[in-house]
């Protein structure tokens, strides 16, 4: 009974505060291998979108995907990739400097990958402060991710969105 939007359009929405009751996103952290191995047939059979933050200093490294995995599920039009830091490094325990760093880098490493625009950030593991929330808004950031458990609304803090993880 729910409507499975991509992330970007569920922002969209809550922006606007337009009506998101019956809406759901799907999205991925990390960038494991398991992301294009096993969800990403399925997510294409079922015509489900999704977004992928991933952790971009290990892209192609162990058991995450690689750039190509990146650009072949590009093609399909149904998978978002955007940033969660080079290092996964819990943002809130570094210096502002070095967080801003990292969100900067992994933006630039997945626009360069992509070559699409990255708006939406996920914190690693959630954690995230006011000053972080900041940095995002004003550089021209338009929502960030937490694992909060719980759902949003149209009057959802747009940089410490909600998520249920299953």
């Amino acid at each position: 009974g729910f409507n499975v939007v991509r992330l970007l359009d569920l922002v969209s929405k809550i922006k606007i505060k337009q009506d998101i009751k019956n809406c759901v996103a799907v999205t991925f952290d990390d960038g494991f291998k398991d992301n294009y191995e096993l969800a990403f047939p399925l997510l294409v059979k079922y015509n489900v979108p999704a977004t992928i933050f991933v952790t971009t200093g290990n892209i192609g490294k162990g058991d995450t995907i690689s750039r190509d995995d990146i650009k072949t599920m590009l093609q399909g039009g149904l998978i978002d990739f955007m940033p969660h830091t080079v290092s996964h490094i819990v943002l809130s325990s570094v210096q502002p400097d070095w967080a801003q760093k990292e969100i900067s880098d992994s933006q630039k490493e997945i626009e360069g990958v992509t070559g699409r625009e990255a708006t939406v950030f996920a914190y690693p593991k959630g954690k995230h402060n006011d000053s972080l929330k900041e940095y995002l808004k004003d550089n021209g950031w338009g929502a960030a991710v937490s694992v909060i458990e719980g759902t949003v609304d149209s009057n959802s803090d747009l940089f410490a969105l909600n998520r249920n993880s299953i």
